[in-house]
């Protein structure tokens, strides 16, 4: 391999290491959200309808 097939090659992995942080904490601020969200509902029962 040339210099520049191992400056390709070892370029190519960063862009999908930089951006692992983002759907991350996106799939952890989700996590945190609904499981508030339903630990809310179960313990606090709303008022219902007559």
């Amino acid at each position: 391999m040339t210099p520049l097939d191992h400056a390709l090659a070892g370029s190519l992995p960063l862009p999908t290491v930089a951006r692992a942080p983002l759907p991350a904490a996106v799939t952890a601020s989700h996590h945190r959200r609904h499981r508030a969200a339903t630990a809310t509902a179960t313990a606090v029962p709303l008022p219902r309808a007559v």
